[in-house]
């Protein structure tokens, strides 16, 4: 049976699932290998680096799938199978855009790339992400985006 329903509280097992969940729908793809220096490990940590910060500021949708019975693709072989999710924010609150969703793993997350591509993200990846969210968007949803790797200054 499928079921839809708004994590409130996402527990260790629930992050893990969702983690490895994303791992498997954007395996191969280009932008998240370059984000993630094409290694899974990273990838671990974007994603839940990003869950947390949801979890915390905005709203994920999960959809469960008890019939789907692979224990191996999840971390509480008890639990339904995670299949999809939507991960949200409301107005006025954008991902990463507060220090309490960076301190959940994007720190870690970015010190794990590459000199590399951190150098990429700052000065090509993220201006050229921000010009094509104005022009889609308005400058006034992307106020947060292009401030390098975000950290707070000292």
């Amino acid at each position: 049976m499928v079921s839809v329903r708004v994590l409130r509280d996402l527990s260790d097992a629930q992050l893990e699932d969702a983690t490895q969940m994303l791992i498997r729908a954007f395996e191969g793809q280009t932008v998240t290998d370059m984000i993630t220096d094409s290694k899974r490990s990273v990838h671990e940590k974007w994603n839940r680096a990003g869950l947390r910060a949801t979890a915390l500021e905005g709203r994920i949708w999960v959809v469960f799938d008890d019939s789907h019975d692979d224990p191996g693709t999840r971390a509480d072989a008890g639990s339904p199978t995670i299949v999809s999710l939507a991960a949200a924010f409301g107005p006025g609150t954008t991902a990463m855009g507060s220090e309490a969703q960076r301190a959940l793993g994007f720190y870690e997350y970015l010190d794990s790339l590459t000199p590399e591509t951190r150098k990429w993200m700052n000065e090509t990846y993220d201006p050229l992400r921000k010009k094509c969210l104005e022009q889609s968007v308005g400058s006034k949803m992307t106020q947060h985006i292009g401030n390098g790797d975000m950290r707070p200054l000292s």
